[in-house]
């Protein structure tokens, strides 16, 4: 349960530690990338995200360029399946290791995601600005079948140009829909402004009720804001337990580019002290 005090304003909304944390957790480098472009309109999706709604975050940033590249999504192919995204998805971006998901729903989520790649010519052979394109004849177009964790989910196969898009939704709704992915971001959150360590209080008191706060708003555009107010403005996170755990500057934390140029999911501290006029709640 979280009871919220009277406020006089909501979370701030300045990127900083916020798109940090997503570089953290959806990480990219830019000497793999190699490409201004790709790297510039990464960097644009998580600032512009970072308090958004986490669906749509996790939608763009499946077909983004620069993870495309990163995660060698571009050569991903109805011939040749690439598994990497896939496994990052399912394993790091969104429910977690050993959440119950199987290998065999790791090959369908890669078939589901053929046909993405990114060019940098166009028709004629010009060089243009590197963008993102699907590729109806590289995708595979069979019926995807998965396990039991997914309810034997089957994603029917599509063809045409739009048929990347419909799988790829029908695959974000699937795994959404477990409330593992719920628990697992509240606690890479808590790990990343906290604490990083989750002892069974923790977990029942503080990343219990803020995965029910994430389930509650998923439909809302500021899922992200609503979820990260809740947790920065709760009296756990001014508790003497943890303050002066995460003590780094928010500016040392804005650019992103550190957590981008590591690729790791390494935990990194953050700020402490609420956003100007906002109350704290409390989270029990």
């Amino acid at each position: 349960m979280v009871a919220h005090r009277p406020h006089g304003g909501a979370t701030a909304q300045h990127p900083g530690a916020h798109d940090a944390f997503w570089h953290n957790h959806l990480p990219t480098e830019f000497g793999a990338i190699f490409n201004p472009r790709l790297t510039y309109v990464y960097d644009q999706l998580l600032r512009t995200q970072c308090l958004g709604n986490f669906r749509t975050l996790i939608h763009d940033i499946s077909i983004d360029g620069a993870m495309l590249v990163y995660l060698n999504g571009y050569l991903n192919t109805a011939a040749a399946p690439d598994e990497n995204y896939a496994r990052e998805l399912m394993e790091l971006f969104t429910l977690g290791e050993g959440s119950g998901y199987t290998e065999e729903d790791v090959q369908a989520a890669a078939r589901v995601l053929t046909g993405w790649t990114v060019r940098e010519t166009d028709a004629l052979g010009d060089i243009v600005l590197p963008y993102v394109a699907y590729r109806p004849s590289q995708h595979v177009t069979d019926d995807k079948q998965f396990s039991a964790f997914f309810n034997n989910t089957v994603i029917q196969g599509q063809t045409g140009q739009a048929g990347g898009e419909t799988e790829l939704n029908a695959l974000l709704d699937m795994i959404l829909a477990k409330e593992e992915v719920s628990k697992f971001i509240c606690r890479e959150v808590y790990r990343f402004f906290v604490h990083g360590e989750i002892d069974a209080s923790a977990e029942t008191n503080v990343i219990e009720p803020l995965a029910e706060i994430f389930r509650d708003n998923a439909a809302a555009p500021d899922q992200m804001r609503i979820v990260m107010q809740a947790l920065l403005t709760s009296d756990h996170f001014f508790s003497a337990n943890v303050q002066g755990l995460h003590d780094h500057e928010p500016r040392g934390l804005g650019g992103g580019h550190g957590a981008q140029a590591r690729g790791a999911h390494a935990h990194a501290p953050a700020a402490r002290g609420a956003a100007p006029g906002v109350a704290r709640c409390r989270i029990t």
